[in-house]
């Protein structure tokens, strides 16, 4: 298991969303990946994500502050501050988000947020 190549993935996904950059989701997505977000479910493969990132998502300006990241054989976690606008309002709040990776460990195959905050 290498960590690092975890870490490096879950680097590029976070600078990609902040730089609004969603072409770089390939880079770092498997094709049958899968995205949860809490009351919007699952996006099911590489091109439902981008096209929810490029039509649908209405944060903007955000910035993905991972203050830890806890590693286990199966999953990567990641604690975090975000900040940013939604739907013209700032916000502020803490996140985890859970990652998996295929097996060669060279792409997210799952990812899971899980807010912990209010609006």
């Amino acid at each position: 298991m290498d960590i690092d190549a975890r870490d490096r993935l879950i680097d590029v996904y976070y600078e990609a969303v902040d730089s609004r950059d969603i072409d770089r989701f390939a880079d770092v997505f498997a094709p049958e990946a899968t995205h949860f977000r809490p009351g919007q479910g699952t996006l099911e493969g590489l091109d439902a994500i981008q096209r929810y990132f490029r039509e649908d998502w209405r944060s903007s300006e955000t910035d993905h502050a991972v203050d830890k990241r806890i590693h286990d054989p199966e999953v990567t976690v990641s604690r975090m501050v975000v900040s940013g606008v939604y739907e013209g309002e700032p916000f502020e709040g803490r996140f985890l988000a859970e990652f998996e990776f295929t097996p060669a460990e060279d792409a997210i195959v799952a990812y899971r947020l899980y807010r912990g905050y209010e609006r």
